[in-house]
């Protein structure tokens, strides 16, 4: 298990035995601190509030690439692998889910949270808080991204907890 916080550190913890051990602590920098975690044989993808996305192998912690400058406003919150296919998608408190090539570091497809424009009552006027960084109503904000490789299916879910699905070639 992998967990990330304001400290800007990641913990990676064992769980064997129904108890939890530290097995390593990896320092991310002072500069941000993680929302979004991916881990796959020692490969870390790490989406940070200020929208960065690091990579780095758990063996090599202080050898962090930037992967790209994903979200422009906001914190990058959701973040998934769609292995085989050598995309990345991540989404974030801007409205956008972004489809991002890994070995052109490029983004290669575009959808958004929410189709809804009009602001809910609550959300009208709304300006941003210590918990997001966005302008954006909160059901155009992404809270997580998980993705299914047998369908290429992309579930995305919003800052009220509803979770539409998406195919990988079309994000919309």
């Amino acid at each position: 298990m992998i967990s990330g916080g304001r400290d800007g550190k990641l913990v990676i913890l064992s769980t064997q035995g129904g108890d939890y051990s530290v097995v390593k602590t990896i320092e991310i920098g002072d500069d941000s601190h993680p929302k979004a975690i991916d881990y796959l044989n020692g490969n870390v993808l790490v989406g940070l509030r200020n929208g960065t996305i690091l990579e780095f192998n758990e063996s090599t912690p202080l050898d962090k690439k930037t992967l790209l400058q994903a979200h422009n406003e906001g914190e990058s919150w959701g973040l998934c692998v769609a292995p085989g296919d050598e995309m990345i998608f991540t989404s974030g408190d801007d409205n956008k889910i972004l489809g991002i090539d890994y070995h052109k570091r490029k983004v290669v497809s575009q959808g958004i949270v929410s189709l809804d424009e009009k602001a809910r009552d609550e959300d009208k006027g709304k300006t941003p808080t210590a918990a997001t960084l966005s302008y954006y109503p909160v059901h155009q904000q992404s809270r997580a991204l998980a993705y299914c490789k047998e369908n290429g299916h992309i579930a995305v879910s919003n800052n009220y907890g509803s979770v539409s699905i998406r195919h990988k070639s079309n994000l919309t």
